[in-house]
């Protein structure tokens, strides 16, 4: 059983109302209750409707009667200063959070000698410290205290002390904005993963390795299981992916304490490139995570980091489930390279007729109550496209058959990858069958699926079939024959063929998708998106009714069907017989209910499990207990250059004093802070240079595709008199918020004009 962590004494509960069984957040009446501190600092606690602070640790406490103000803490890294501009997890909870092992400036303003002790979540002394500013690192996670004692009469006697709270937590960033030094790191420990076995990182690396192995057959083990997808399409997904991106960050953790596992918002990449050149992306620059398609032989990778990454062969002797030839590869991907595959073409049709999820389906989605539909987009539109487009599917008789051509016709652009999908429900069903094995030198064409029972059906038959078996159900197409006739099929029964010889398909496009390096970005902007949602809830911006479950649809990804195999007699030696399993449609697939067991666990060192609904509560973001925060909730960078904001409604309740036209004229995180919501600080700043550059960027024709803002450089703030000015030069300003001042502004240019400045991409930092 998991435990969890308390929000804190001055965090009010979620107010809650039963009805029909449902769990309803209400949506609260807010008033910032606005108090002097003790060092005659405004502090504003956000007051629910029970008048409980919300949200919000009060981080100060005097351990002396003296009444000497305690002096106001300032707690900062360098990203908060220099790369967000605003504190990480925008400043909430805590009044003071560290990022772990992160160097961090501690400092106080006041004429009085200060000496320190910072102390661990256990009581014990990490460092000790004398000055008004320090830098510290916190080795530890969890609240740490800092204890002060000033003498502001010389004496070196203690003339009054005072204690601060600080949360230390790992802090998971947006992969553009990590210093290079940090990205290294993690993509040099990723690398460590992918190339070590379990039996040698378990010895040198500790309990918390996982090897890619390791991890590619757990997925397996719940994706591609023959009676149901354990882990997909149902109430399960977002909880089991994002313990299982936890587990991967402390496998890394355990390789390097100091990495967190950053995430890869593609709402950015959607703005910036279009569905021609989104694979520019610095994102598969070939030192990050490899081309899309390099043009390489097989669909293989074949230059940079990720350059011919192997697949596990002999599998058999490691997982239950694996390819024919013996490869950690989904049973029915009967692809016979050892490498990692990827092609922007399923079946013919370029990205498979997808686009990158943008701020629109986000922004449609935020509105949404109900988590069984949130689970239910994020599972599919805002985040499935780009496993298609990376992985993509190949080996058909392209020569006689166009997909993209009728995909195209019949202006269905998404129908390209149903095959597949179909391909897998025929798999479950029992009616398509994969070799068992097959040997290393077997030929390709030797070595593939079929539909024993459909071999010798006519075209009025083929079409029943599909239909009887729910195909025609969930894709109209495919009983069309129009789609037939445009494909280059001479009936029903040969398109029924391409379905039951699935062909090759690229490791993003299968169960066997944590073998691509992108896989394991590309989900925390789904946990981020329904954190977002969670905060806004407790802000009484939205409403969310958390009663588990899942909205099912009509697509070929979500059957929701469940065969029971275990009746399936087997001939001697444990090969299947061609006896059909018992498939049940409408009942939940075991992982997907409430209180099913995740198999993944142990995050606090404890031997603690999950239930779904267990991990969903754990994983609040204001939970101590979590390891982890984000860099920020709110900024959705490439949303908000758009004007797309989510959960902005003027109607919702602002602070005392705010009108309709400024709530209106305001939105994400500016829009929070003008509301209340969040503290000022580093995102005044951020928003300044926002306000100023946006102006510019509308009047100068900013081309997008470049990323790049020139302004004289200034200081937000006002001037002093005798300031000595600065040299001429210009401001670069990037996509993600993030700014550069430089006296060379031509020399970058020039280089931004031929390719993306060394180990930067065009969206992140330069």
């Amino acid at each position: 059983m998991a435990s969890y962590g308390s929000v804190g004494s001055s965090a009010a509960v979620p107010h809650a109302r039963e009805a029909d069984g449902e769990r309803r957040y209400t949506a609260w009446r807010r008033w910032p209750a606005i108090a002097i501190g003790l060092a005659g600092v405004i502090t504003v606690n956000y007051m629910g409707s029970n008048g409980s602070a919300l949200l919000r640790h009060t981080g100060l406490a005097s351990t002396d009667d003296s009444s000497t103000k305690a002096p106001a803490l300032s707690v900062s890294n360098d990203y908060e200063r220099n790369v967000l501009g605003h504190h990480i997890a925008d400043g909430l909870w805590w009044d003071h959070l560290v990022q772990r092992y992160q160097p961090t400036t501690i400092e106080i303003e006041t004429d009085c000698s200060a000496s320190w002790t910072v102390l661990n979540p256990d009581g014990t002394t990490e460092a000790t410290y004398v000055g008004t500013s320090f830098v510290v690192e916190f080795s530890h996670l969890g609240m740490h205290t800092l204890e002060l004692e000033l003498d502001c009469d010389g004496t070196s006697s203690q003339d009054s002390s005072f204690s601060y709270s600080v949360m230390s937590k790992h802090v998971r960033y947006e992969v553009r904005t990590l210093s290079k030094e940090d990205r290294e790191d993690f993509l040099d420990a990723l690398v460590v993963v992918y190339n070590t076995n379990q039996k040698d990182g378990e010895a040198k690396y500790g309990s918390k390795f996982r090897s890619i192995e390791f991890l590619v057959r757990e997925h397996l083990y719940g994706a591609a299981a023959k009676d149901c997808d354990h882990w997909h399409d149902d109430a399960g997904i977002l909880t089991h992916h994002m313990a299982f991106t936890l587990e991967l960050e402390q496998s890394l953790q355990a390789i390097q304490p100091t990495i967190s596992m950053p995430y890869w918002d593609y709402t950015i990449d959607s703005y910036v490139y279009s569905a021609s050149t989104w694979t520019n992306s610095s994102i598969f620059d070939n030192n990050w995570f490899g081309a899309v398609d390099d043009g390489g032989a097989d669909y293989v990778i074949t230059e940079g980091r990720w350059a011919y990454q192997t697949v596990m062969q002999n599998a058999q002797d490691w997982s239950g489930i694996h390819n024919p030839y013996g490869l950690l590869r989904s049973p029915w991907n009967t692809n016979p390279t050892p490498y990692i595959t990827r092609s922007r073409y399923t079946y013919g049709v370029k990205d498979g007729g997808w686009t990158i999820p943008d701020c629109t389906n986000f922004h449609e989605t935020a509105d949404v109550e109900w988590i069984g539909d949130l689970f239910s987009s994020l599972n599919g539109e805002l985040h499935g496209p780009i496993h298609i487009m990376i992985g993509g599917q190949w080996d058909f008789a392209d020569a006689s058959f166009n997909m993209s051509h009728a995909v195209s016709a019949e202006s269905a652009k998404q129908m390209s990858d149903v095959f597949l999908l179909a391909s897998k429900y025929l798999w479950r069903q029992g009616y398509l069958r994969c070799p068992e094995s097959c040997s290393s030198d077997t030929p390709v064409d030797e070595c593939q699926c079929s539909c024993p029972y459909t071999k010798d059906y006519s075209d009025d038959e083929a079409l029943e079939f599909m239909r009887d078996r729910g195909l025609v159900d969930m894709a109209a197409l495919l009983g069309e024959d129009t789609f037939v006739g445009d494909a280059g099929f001479t009936g029903f029964k040969e398109l029924l063929d391409l379905v039951c010889h699935v062909g090759h398909a690229g490791e993003m496009f299968t169960s066997a998708a944590p073998y691509d390096p992108t896989f394991w970005p590309l989900h925390g902007v789904a946990e981020r998106f329904l954190s977002y949602k969670r905060i806004a809830a407790e802000w009484g911006i939205t409403t969310i009714n958390e009663t588990w479950g899942y909205r099912h649809g009509k697509v070929m990804s979500d059957t929701h069907v469940v065969c029971d195999w275990d009746s399936v007699a087997h001939k001697s030696g444990g090969v299947e017989s061609m006896e059909l399993p018992a498939c049940t449609k409408g009942v939940t697939c075991s992982g997907h209910r409430a209180d099913d067991i995740l198999p993944m666990g142990d995050f606090l060192g404890n031997g603690d499990t999950y239930s779904n609904v267990e991990w969903y509560n754990f994983t609040r973001p204001w939970n101590e207990d979590l390891p982890y925060v984000y860099d920020s909730y709110s900024s959705w960078p490439g949303c908000s250059e758009q004007g797309i904001f989510f959960f902005e409604s003027a109607s919702h309740s602002q602070p005392e004093g705010a009108t309709q036209a400024d709530a209106a004229s305001v939105g994400g995180v500016a829009g929070h802070v003008a509301a209340g919501r969040l503290r000022p600080g580093f995102a005044n700043a951020a928003a300044w240079w926002a306000s100023r550059t946006t102006d510019y960027e509308r009047a100068s024709g900013f081309t997008r595709e470049r990323g790049l803002v020139r302004e004289k450089c200034r200081s937000p703030g006002v001037q002093k008199p005798k300031q000595k000015r600065r040299a001429p030069c210009l401001l670069i300003r990037c996509l993600n918020g993030t700014f550069v001042r430089s006296t060379e502004p031509t020399k970058i240019e020039e280089t931004w004009a031929t390719r993306p400045p060394s180990g930067v991409g065009r969206v992140g930092m330069i």
